[in-house]
């Protein structure tokens, strides 16, 4: 089993966000898109108790995970939650993701 922590990409395009509902700790489920005419190694994110599309893993972490290691199982979660106060009033999402890959 492998371990690594990323951030969620694309909050700024998802529109009205549930905030109040989304915890450090809080379930997040990675689904494969391999059809996103953007990437084919395209991770996106969803908040398992809103069903809610947080955003996308970045590029090159879905790439790492997807090709390089060959991830097959992918366990996530809130890691933190950022910004949202002072002069950082755009909020963003850490993730930890750990997953399970081929032996080679």
């Amino acid at each position: 089993m492998g371990m690594m922590h990323s951030k969620c990409n694309g909050l700024s395009f998802r529109g009205e966000i549930p905030w109040d509902q989304i915890k450090v700790g809080d379930r997040l489920t990675l689904v494969h898109e391999p059809e996103n005419p953007y990437d084919s190694n395209a991770l996106k994110i969803i908040h398992n108790r809103t069903n809610f599309h947080l955003g996308y893993v970045p590029k090159d972490s879905a790439n790492l995970l997807l090709n390089e290691i060959k991830a097959t199982l992918f366990r996530c979660e809130v890691a933190e939650v950022t910004g949202g106060y002072g002069y950082k009033t755009q909020k963003g999402i850490n993730i930890k993701i750990e997953y399970d890959f081929e032996e080679k």
